[in-house]
């Protein structure tokens, strides 16, 4: 298998000085970059326009040979040529054609900015692949820059060197240009009367194949950015069902049950801006992760803050595909993730991407699973409990997720069960059993069963077990003055098996 590499780039510069020169321009390349543009300052972003510049033909202007930049497969707005690993371009900028803007509010940036149409004629420096770390360089039609850094990034399959700017945050590529702002980038001047405009390198490809893609961005051919929805925002919630199966009887007595997951907050961890994920229902005893958790997504990929480590972890790499994998560093174990395949799934008016996964831990055990783009894993958001699964003292399936509900944009059902549908004990030899709390502030336990050897447990959200009591019977009045207000977890077990388990809110 291969590792997934979230970085996208594998930095060595020991390669730097031997690597092979990659020409500039390639044949059949293409940059997909998006152009954000408004005419006035405005309190929403502004329209995203994906762009498509390709190669044409090639061309003498004033005896020198220039190859065509063609604007959307159709519109030829420039020029390019190299000479001594400098590339030279003659043409308009991202604004200079105009599109988007109406003729009345076209003259009204021109009026307001000479340099609008400043490089369309002129022959400028675009790129200039001779220079070394600590030069200053003069490309395009703007101020001066810093070669902070030079190393080598592998690009299908080969190395090539990458320039990093001590300004703007930005970093050239040996026949690609500029991995983050765009091919024309220093060749596209800025109107300075209130219009909002700047430009985003999506990807660069060459016959048909996506080499570079800026991991902000979802796919090559959309203007849609993984920080576009949140899916860890306050208030998400969800909810994964559990069939839990007891008794003697063939076929065995069992009741549907639920976990419940719920982003309560967000707060500061390491210096990452994270969401507070808790468990409000589910296994305290058996195999939970220690809660709250605290989350945050970069791009295509999920974190999560590993307790023990005190480091951050990744959870799940959306954007792998078959044959990638990552290592999850659970607080128990490391478990191996790889993708098998991958499908779709449609939610909230997208195309969420679905990864057929198997889990391994300790090099044997292995789980198969699946994980929905920006949802989670679809049997539970952490997949810790394949590591302790088998020490439960319950028999149970796990169907998987009943909904996922977002304060936004809705809610995402797998099924038609309700998404706290819970079950009473389907066998018969067992009466009903209740559990609730009295007026007088006790905690009552109350049913018609024989006796026998019962256990009434009780637990806080975070599955911290507060209570175990043993019962001859199962009916028992509990004193429940002591305990706080709020939600609490029980079961009700008969010589190890649960019977019931449930919540109980104090207010």
């Amino acid at each position: 298998m291969k590792k997934y590499l979230i970085l996208v780039f594998v930095v060595c510069s020991c390669l730097v000085s031997a690597q092979k020169y990659v020409p500039f321009p390639p044949e059949n390349a293409e940059w997909n970059q998006v152009l954000y543009m408004s005419s006035e300052y405005a309190l929403t972003s502004p329209p995203r326009d994906l762009k498509n510049y390709s190669l044409g033909s090639d061309t003498i202007l004033d005896t020198i040979r220039y190859t065509r930049l063609i604007l959307n497969h159709n519109n030829t707005i420039g020029f390019l040529r190299e000479a001594n690993k400098k590339i030279y371009y003659i043409g308009a900028g991202y604004t200079n054609t105009g599109a988007s803007y109406s003729p009345g509010q076209l003259q009204k940036i021109k009026n307001c900015s000479p340099s609008f149409l400043k490089s369309t004629g002129q022959e400028y420096l675009l790129y200039d692949f001779n220079v070394k770390t600590g030069d200053t360089i003069y490309w395009g039609m703007y101020g001066q820059n810093i070669i902070d850094k030079v190393d080598s990034v592998k690009i299908d399959g080969s190395y090539r060197k990458q320039y990093h700017m001590k300004w703007g945050s930005d970093i050239v590529i040996e026949g690609i240009g500029s991995a983050f702002r765009g091919l024309l980038n220093s060749v596209s001047p800025l109107p300075m009367c209130g219009a909002i405009t700047w430009w985003d390198q999506v990807c660069f490809s060459q016959n048909g194949k996506t080499l570079f893609m800026n991991p902000a961005f979802k796919d090559c051919n959309s203007t849609i950015k993984w920080s576009d929805r949140n899916y860890l925002a306050k208030n998400t919630e969800w909810y994964y069902g559990k069939t839990i199966y007891f008794g003697m009887a063939v076929p065995p007595a069992k009741t549907d049950d639920y976990y419940y997951l719920k982003s309560t907050g967000d707060t500061i961890v390491g210096g990452k801006n994270c969401h507070v994920i808790n468990q409000f229902r589910g296994g305290p005893a058996c195999y939970s992760y220690q809660f709250p958790v605290f989350m945050y997504q970069s791009n295509d990929t999920l974190y999560f803050y590993n307790s023990v480590s005190k480091k951050f972890s990744i959870l799940n790499v959306y954007a792998a595909n078959r044959g990638d994998s990552w290592i999850t560093a659970y607080p128990q174990g490391d478990v191996v993730v790889t993708v098998d395949s991958v499908g779709s799934v449609p939610a909230f008016g997208e195309t969420l991407k679905l990864q057929y996964v198997t889990y391994t831990y300790n090099q044997t055990f292995k789980y198969n699973s699946k994980i929905i783009e920006n949802i989670g894993d679809f049997y539970y958001l952490f997949a810790s409990n394949i590591i302790y699964l088998g020490l439960c003292d319950e028999m149970a399936d796990y169907p998987g997720l009943r909904c996922y509900i977002h304060p936004d944009y809705g809610t995402y059902k797998t099924g038609t069960v309700a998404c706290d549908y819970v079950s009473e004990v389907a066998n018969l030899d067992f009466k009903s059993i209740k559990v609730y709390l009295s007026s007088t502030g006790n905690l009552i336990i109350d049913s018609e069963l024989q006796g026998g050897s019962y256990t009434f447990e009780l637990f806080d959200v975070r599955g911290s077990r507060l209570l175990s009591v043993p019962m001859s019977t199962a009916k028992s009045a509990i004193a429940f003055g002591d305990y706080s207000k709020g939600l609490y977890l029980y079961r009700l077990l008969d010589n190890g098996k649960m019977l019931k388990s449930g919540k109980i809110v104090k207010m």
